[in-house]
C-alpha cells in the first residue's frame, strides 16, 4: 500500500465528519484486516492505494456502514467511495448481515453454555435413577440436538380420504386390466424366460 497522489483531501467532498472507532473495526472484521480506522477510511475512498481487493472491500464495507449509521445517505456514501449506488446499498447490506449471524451465533452459544450447565447440574442424579432428573436431561440433550441441527427427522403420519383410496383401486385396476391384456394377446399369462422352452 502507498499514498496515492492527493493532497489528503478527498475529490468527492472531503471527509464527512466520520467518528471513526477503532474497536469497531475490529470486531466488523475479526481482526482480519490488520489496519486502523483510519487507514481504512483512507483505502475506501482511494487515498491510499492498495493491491489487496479483500482489504479494499472490507474498508468499503466498514466506511459505507459507519457512514449509514451516522445518518448519511446512499447517495452520499456512493459520491464518497466512488461506487454505484447499488454498490454502496450492498456494503451497507453485507455489513448488517454479517453483525446479525455474529448476534445469532453468539446468543446461540450462550444458550448451549446454559442448557450444559443445567445437564451438568441434573446429571448425577440421572445417573443414580432419579426419573425426574433423567427427564429434565434428557429434554435438555434434545434442545441441544435442535441447536446443533443434528434432531433425528420427524415422523410425518399419512392419512388417506376414502377418495383417495377408491382413485388409488381405480389405477390399479387399469394398470391390472392392461397387463392382463397383454398377456393375453402374448399368449403368455406369466413372464417371459430367454431360454425357456
Amino acid at each position: 500500500m502507498r499514498n496515492a497522489d492527493h493532497d489528503g483531501s478527498n475529490e468527492a467532498g472531503g471527509n464527512p465528519g466520520l467518528d471513526l472507532d477503532e474497536g469497531e473495526a475490529d470486531a466488523l472484521f475479526d481482526g482480519a484486516v490488520p489496519l486502523d480506522a483510519e487507514t481504512l477510511y483512507k483505502i475506501a475512498i482511494g487515498d491510499l492505494e492498495c493491491d489487496a481487493p479483500e482489504i479494499m472491500r472490507a474498508a468499503r464495507r466498514f466506511v459505507a456502514f459507519t457512514m449509514r449509521r451516522q445518518g448519511h445517505g446512499y447517495r452520499e456514501i456512493a459520491v464518497i467511495l466512488k461506487v454505484s449506488l447499488s454498490t454502496a446499498y450492498g456494503y451497507v447490506a453485507d455489513t448488517i448481515k454479517k453483525l446479525i449471524r455474529e448476534e445469532v451465533d453468539q446468543v446461540r452459544q450462550i444458550q448451549i453454555d446454559r442448557i450444559n450447565a443445567l445437564i451438568v447440574g441434573y446429571w448425577d442424579k440421572a445417573e443414580a435413577g432419579d426419573t425426574f432428573s433423567a427427564n429434565v436431561v434428557l429434554q435438555l440433550m434434545s434442545r441441544l440436538d435442535t441447536y446443533y441441527g443434528i434432531e433425528p427427522p420427524k415422523r410425518v403420519e399419512h392419512t388417506f380420504t376414502g377418495e383417495a383410496v377408491d382413485d388409488a383401486r381405480r389405477e390399479l385396476a387399469k394398470v391390472f386390466a392392461a397387463l392382463g391384456h397383454e398377456a393375453t394377446n402374448s399368449g403368455s399369462l406369466g413372464p417371459t424366460v430367454p431360454g425357456a422352452t
